[in-house]
């Protein structure tokens, strides 16, 4: 498999897992948000820190 194939590969693997949380109804993000934080921790705490940046990010770059 090609550089190039392995890339694309995972653009797909990670805009489908995105495209799951984003159609879960607030029950299933609930749950999904409990499994995540006790299974893994720290991971849990990673992501939510990296959005929270991203978020702050996109805000002030946008232009009011």
């Amino acid at each position: 498999m090609s550089i190039e194939t392995s890339r694309i590969m995972n653009e797909v693997m990670i805009d489908d897992t995105v495209e799951t949380i984003a159609r879960m109804d607030l029950d299933q993000r609930d749950l999904f948000i409990e499994v995540l934080a006790d299974k893994w921790p720290e991971l849990a705490n990673k992501l939510s820190v990296s959005i929270e940046a991203n978020l702050l990010e996109k805000d002030s770059n946008y232009d009011y």
